[in-house]
């Protein structure tokens, strides 16, 4: 059995594997506010807008919203995660999650697999996964938002 946390973009729901999570924190941004990076106890994070990880049109989150403490791989150092919304807590076993059916180029590179989910998939996000060096070739690809 395994610990995932539910998230929320937009209208998008995916996958966190726990084991990555150390906090979820409620965030405020003010509109000024665009910098790119959060403090979490002391330490200068990443921050990473998951709405431009997914390549969304609307790339501006609410003012007040959630971030996540995530470790996209065992050994990488943590990054701040900013999205609409944390969901819950589940709990899947192994054999439950099913192959990624089709989805664009770029994006399924972020996916590995899905969890049906009361008529749903939540997709689960890699891990690992270098998500700066993803950010990075997408923003230099000039990859249609979606």
């Amino acid at each position: 059995m395994r610990q995932f946390l539910q998230v929320s973009v937009g209208p998008y729901q995916f996958l966190l594997d726990a084991e990555g999570v150390h906090e979820i924190l409620d965030l405020v941004t003010h509109p000024a506010e665009q910098t790119g990076h959060r403090d979490w106890r002391g330490r200068v994070l990443t921050a990473v807008n998951a709405r431009t990880l997914l390549g969304m049109q609307e790339q501006t989150l609410a003012p007040l919203h959630a971030g996540v403490v995530y470790s996209p791989g065992a050994e990488d150092a943590p990054l701040m995660l900013e999205l609409d919304r944390v969901d819950r807590l589940l709990y899947a076993e192994l054999h439950q999650l099913q192959r990624l059916p089709p989805l664009p180029e770029p994006v399924e590179q972020l996916f590995d697999c899905v969890l049906p989910d009361k008529g749903r998939q939540l997709y689960h996000l890699r891990r690992p996964l270098d998500i700066l060096a993803f950010l990075a070739e997408w923003s230099t690809a000039g990859v249609p938002v979606y």
